[in-house]
């Protein structure tokens, strides 16, 4: 089975043998092999790539996976080529789930304070806007590192979940 798995953006190819618990896979056209198993919390895995161990938290967010691994947090969705080619037919941009630099409204609330502004450098996890939501502030980091493209909202200005907030760009997809 082959499907496209998409990490923070970046886009990758996985050929996976069905019903095997150690898999040796395609990715990218290189061969890996894994196994999981999931510990006793039910979003907690111990896998296994290429002899290396690495202890993973997966939970799903907006039609994808965050996933906590060594301290870094990747946002991942996974789709078949059937999904793959009819968003080539309906001219559709990306895979179900958030965009790697997107940065969205956890709640509904009130945009307080911008800790960014647009052409600023930023690191992942650096506060970069201010929302209020049910008299508490909640800082919101930037999800990658890179530069602050495009600022959508205002201080004062009242907002929906899930809306989008700002987008931060990595270096290397600047125009």
């Amino acid at each position: 089975m082959k499907i496209i798995v998409e990490i923070d953006g970046v886009r990758h190819t996985v050929e996976l043998p069905e019903g095997k618990e150690v898999v040796r896979a395609v990715v990218d056209g290189g061969e890996v092999e894994f196994s999981h198993r999931k510990l006793d919390q039910a979003r907690r895995m111990f896998v296994i790539v290429d002899h290396r161990p690495h202890m993973v938290d997966v939970e799903p967010f907006d039609g994808g996976l965050r996933i906590f691994l060594e301290g870094r947090e990747l946002n991942a969705v996974a789709y078949d080529e059937r999904t793959e080619a009819l968003r080539r037919i309906i001219g559709a941009g990306a895979a179900p789930g958030r965009r790697a630099g997107e940065v969205r409204a956890p709640m509904p609330g009130l945009v307080v304070k911008l800790l960014a502004e647009e052409g600023q450098r930023v690191t992942r996890g650096q506060g970069v806007i201010v929302v209020e939501a049910m008299k508490m502030e909640n800082e919101i980091p930037a999800p990658i590192e890179g530069t602050v493209r495009e600022i959508k909202v205002q201080p004062g200005q009242a907002v929906d979940k899930n809306e989008l907030l700002l987008t931060v760009e990595r270096d290397d997809e600047q125009r």
